[in-house]
């Protein structure tokens, strides 16, 4: 259920449920941790592990934690975010 919503996936502009939450490994988790808790048929979960790559990782254990929300603007796409970033290293490169 949450890898086919964030797998190559602008987490900034393409997935909902991180609309407004800065997506890091941290705050991913949590979110993460708020889709699956319910989810499981029998049990409870007991941590959620994240890596960003091998040596980097997150454990979290659902503990109550406070996520700060900012303004998103709609408007803006991932594809209009991934020209301007395009075209920010094409300036570079020239």
């Amino acid at each position: 259920e949450i890898i086919e919503k964030v797998d190559h996936k602008h987490l900034n502009y393409d997935v909902d449920f991180l609309q407004g939450i800065i997506p890091t490994a941290e705050n991913v988790a949590v979110m993460f941790w708020q889709i699956l808790e319910n989810k499981l048929p029998s049990g409870k979960l007991h941590s959620l592990k994240l890596f960003e790559s091998e040596n980097n990782f997150v454990e979290y254990f659902g503990d109550p934690v406070k996520i700060k929300r900012f303004a998103v603007n709609h408007e803006r796409s991932a594809q209009e975010h991934n020209e301007e970033h395009n075209a920010q290293e094409m300036a570079v490169l020239v």
